[in-house]
């Protein structure tokens, strides 16, 4: 019934959910445009015809009136945004936020890198004018310059013979986000932030980067050239370690990756690791003659890397999460909208408010018991896994996905949320047929170590990747875990909570346990706080009938006490040996998903959105609305 784990502690996960419902009718999904880039041509206030273009000057990036002859063609892509190439980097017209927030003085448009999560690159066309989008400013000119003022004291102009180009919703050149790589430095006195810049680290002086989840790449941008420089990893096959650089880069996706690749590793809320091509941790010292200085290292090399306190853990700008919750909800079949409405007041219209937990009144009928047999019937006996997740977790996952998802109307019959239920069979077979992507993307966080912070424990690196692993699986809500709890006091504690929590709240508890000949086991199996008590729902039954399962959920699985649970946790004479939670506080009400959606969204609908494939530029939808407002 349980999976047998020699010397291992598997740690508890305690999660509530809830998913929202989607009452709109299916609106008609449509890729974005094939873009037809076309110079930007107006109409001057003196009735001259000029065009705008990319101009470097006075260490800044302006747009300004040129000949159309020398002017570069440009894009309104499905994001309201306006793109120039520029030596293959997409650079957007971008609002001064000096201006934007004060609502007084003037300046000049500037050229930033397209990015998602910049709302000063997003521009309305009315009567021919480009506005921002509360309508505030008008698009001028200002000697020479596009500009905006507060007091419309520049000259006004037109766009001219534009019309085709502004109905083409052209597909967006990039899906790049703003970020910055920051890491704290915690001591007695002191809690300091600070931030990568080149090859040096700056107290409290936020540097924005660049990130490019289509080629990896993470780059600083010199305004005054409209270059990028990425961060790049030298280290070899057969080199322990070495310093990083920054190389010359642009927006180019390339079959292979490149030295400049990295990706978000064990993402938990925020923080997390960065890994290049090679799977080698990027990596600082906090004391010594080069703290600060980031570095590449293998993960055999940081388990003996402890020299001036040396750290891969780090910080990343919220929409770095917010970008990862969106693929792995679309890699899930997670999303609420297909295709995303594209405004904030549509979504309201469409989508019911989630929470957190069941309702107080839900009761456990036998259409549910017989549910949760079917699910934890769906075993072969094996111990199988999917990175840190093995049977016991999965199903822990859909059992509270289905509960969420469908406690207000009738339980399943068959099917499932992640898998199909069916009796002595792997419920890995069918996870994996339905949402490989989202399969391959669990699988990589089977690496409990390296540590990401120096001497920081076992315990605490296995919860680091079962909260990501939680932020993958149900993306639609925040987590929080708990330490993992050995001393007997700090396991009642924890209990004693779960006891104490309102009517329908939900969790997944996972336990240590050690049997008489000293042998170590490993379960987890979700709990839902009910009327009369505690109930523990077992997980992984490959050898028990459907009349057992009843009779042990009636007699067995409830507690109305903390030693009512530790019994139904210690099965056949078992001691409890620890204890641990991750548990969801909130939903994460993600703006990417009212934004963004990807071709064949369908999914399995109700609810259930999403491609299965890793975003892309190119498979970007249009937006109900038509172009899709970033929140």
């Amino acid at each position: 019934m349980q999976t047998f784990i020699k010397h291992i502690i598997v740690p508890t996960l305690l999660l509530s959910l809830s998913f929202c419902l989607n009452f709109a009718s299916p609106a008609k999904q449509q890729l974005a445009h094939t873009p037809k880039d076309t110079k930007i041509q107006i109409t001057t206030h003196d009735n001259q015809t000029y065009c705008y273009t990319p101009s470097f000057g006075k260490a800044e990036g302006y747009i300004y009136l040129d000949h159309c002859s020398r002017a570069k063609p440009a894009r309104y892509d499905v994001f309201h945004r306006v793109a120039w190439n520029v030596n293959n980097i997409w650079l957007c017209m971008t609002a001064p936020e000096s201006v934007i927030k004060s609502k007084k003085g003037s300046g000049n448009l500037l050229l930033r890198p397209c990015v998602l999560n910049d709302k000063n690159q997003q521009w309305l066309i009315k009567d021919g004018a480009f506005y921002t989008m509360d309508l505030a400013f008008r698009v001028q000119d200002y000697q020479w310059y596009v500009h905006i003022n507060a007091k419309q004291k520049a000259y006004n102009h037109t766009l001219k013979d534009m019309q085709q180009w502004i109905d083409t919703i052209a597909a967006p050149p990039t899906l790049s986000i703003k970020t910055f790589i920051g890491w704290s430095f915690i001591s007695p006195t002191q809690f300091l932030l600070y931030y990568l810049q080149n090859n040096q680290s700056f107290q409290d002086s936020l540097v924005e980067l660049i990130y490019n989840p289509e080629n990896g790449h993470i780059a600083q941008y010199n305004p005054n050239t409209g270059g990028l420089a990425c961060m790049a990893s030298r280290q070899g096959k057969h080199q322990d370690w070495n310093w990083i650089v920054w190389a010359s880069c642009n927006d180019k996706v390339f079959a292979k990756k490149e030295s400049i690749y990295w990706e978000f590793f064990r993402l938990s809320g925020s923080q997390g690791a960065l890994r290049d091509r090679d799977g080698n941790f990027l990596r600082l010292t906090q004391y010594g003659p080069n703290w600060g200085v980031p570095y590449t290292a293998k993960p055999s090399f940081i388990e003996r890397d402890h020299t001036n306190a040396p750290k891969s853990l780090f910080l990343f700008n919220a929409d770095i999460e917010r970008w990862s919750r969106y693929v792995d909800s679309n890699l899930g079949d997670m999303l609420s909208f297909c295709p995303a409405p594209g405004a904030k007041h549509l979504a309201q219209t469409q989508h019911k408010r989630a929470t957190r937990s069941l309702p107080p009144s839900f009761r456990l009928n036998e259409e549910w018991i017989k549910r949760f047999y079917q699910i934890g019937a769906t075993s072969d006996g094996r111990v199988e896994r999917i990175g840190v997740c093995g049977v016991c977790l999965l199903q822990s996952f859909q059992i509270i996905a289905e509960l969420e998802s469908f406690h207000s109307t009738h339980a399943l019959s068959s099917g499932g949320y992640f898998f199909d239920t069916a009796p002595h069979t792997s419920p890995f077979t069918s996870f994996r047929a339905r949402y490989p992507a989202l399969a391959a993307r669990l699988g990589e966080l089977v690496v409990t170590r390296p540590a990401l912070e120096d001497r920081e424990s076992y315990h605490l690196s296995i919860m680091r990747n079962f909260e990501a692993m939680a932020q993958t699986m149900l993306p639609g809500f925040v987590w929080r875990a708990s330490t993992l709890n050995e001393a007997p006091e700090a396991r009642e504690q924890m209990l004693q909570t779960m006891l104490n929590a309102p009517l329908g709240s939900l969790w997944i508890v996972s336990t240590y346990t050690r049997d008489a000949g000293g042998n170590r086991y490993g379960h987890a199996l979700p709990a839902l706080r009910m009327e009369d008590g505690l109930m523990f729902i077992p997980t992984n039954l490959p050898n028990m009938t459907f009349t057992q399962y009843v009779s042990y959920i009636r007699q067995n699985s409830i507690a109305r006490n903390v030693q009512e649970a530790i019994r139904v946790l210690t099965p056949r004479g078992r001691v409890l040996e620890a204890v641990a939670h991750l548990q969801i506080t909130q939903p994460d009400p993600n703006p990417l998903n009212i934004s963004i959606s990807n071709s064949n969204c369908t999914g399995e609908g109700d609810n259930r959105h999403g491609s299965a494939a890793v975003p892309l530029s190119s498979s970007v939808n249009q937006c109900s609305s038509g172009r899709c407002v970033l929140q």
